[in-house]
């Protein structure tokens, strides 16, 4: 996916990018702008899937942006000022972040994204789609159809040891081993999968609780998994995900 960052600050942008990555190395960021004037001019001729708006810039209120330009992509608030989240509801805003901004917030930001993303695209209803925006408890994917040679299969998620990015594609292993490419991004199937069940352990790889065969410690805060068919330099835990690893076992 393609996304833009408006923010005037070099040093938090760049951040944000970094997450962004974290969460999903697929994405791109099509371009980082830092005033009104720049993103005005950008958005006129551009298009991209998401937009990250800080809402103070050097040249005023980037509300202002849309009072020049028809925006309909969808836009993620950041900024360190939470009055502005009525205003902000008014546009195409599907999330509000308050600085510094957090991995998890980003996380649950993008999941809600992806969510509506895939109401979308099904073609349902606007009660649907206040049904995600409400925060109503999500349904769940319970199988995936996939393809191998001229041949179609269907995989229930319980028989799904892992998903994991190689070569910028996405692919689905089975609990016998087997490999199917799938068309989703790792962010489209977190937001898709029981999070009970299911845990994304790095930026490449999404797990099944019922694969993880071992665990253990690489180094201080550094967690290693052995994963049913999967190899071990891709399995481990990053360190910013280990907490919240911690408490998916304990839950």
């Amino acid at each position: 996916m393609n996304v833009v960052i408006v923010e005037d600050e070099p040093l938090v942008a760049r951040n944000l990018g970094q997450l962004l990555h974290e969460i999903d190395a697929s994405i791109q960021i099509d371009a980082t702008l830092g005033s009104i004037k720049e993103a005005v001019k950008w958005l006129k001729s551009n298009h991209t899937d998401l937009i990250f708006l800080d809402i103070h810039l050097s040249d005023g209120n980037s509300f202002r942006i849309f009072d020049e330009v028809q925006v309909n992509t969808p836009v993620i608030i950041t900024t360190s000022y939470d009055k502005y989240a009525i205003e902000a509801f008014n546009l195409w805003s599907i999330s509000y972040i308050l600085k510094p901004v957090s991995i998890e917030a980003l996380q649950k930001s993008m999941e809600k994204f992806h969510r509506i993303q895939s109401i979308q695209q099904m073609d349902v209803t606007l009660d649907e789609l206040k049904r995600v925006l409400n925060h109503e408890p999500p349904v769940y994917k319970k199988r995936f159809m996939v393809h191998f040679g001229s041949k179609i299969r269907s995989v229930n998620t319980t028989d799904i040891a892992y998903f994991i990015i190689q070569d910028r594609s996405v692919f689905l292993c089975d609990q016998e081993g087997k490999r199917y490419p799938v068309d989703y991004s790792l962010d489209q199937l977190e937001a898709q999968l029981d999070p009970d069940n299911f845990f994304r352990v790095n930026r490449k790889m999404l797990v099944n609780h019922e694969a993880i065969e071992n665990m253990y410690y690489l180094s201080p805060g550094s967690i290693g998994l052995e994963v049913r068919y999967a190899a071990k330099e891709d399995s481990s835990v990053s360190l910013s995900r280990t907490t919240r690893f911690k408490k998916w076992l304990n839950c």
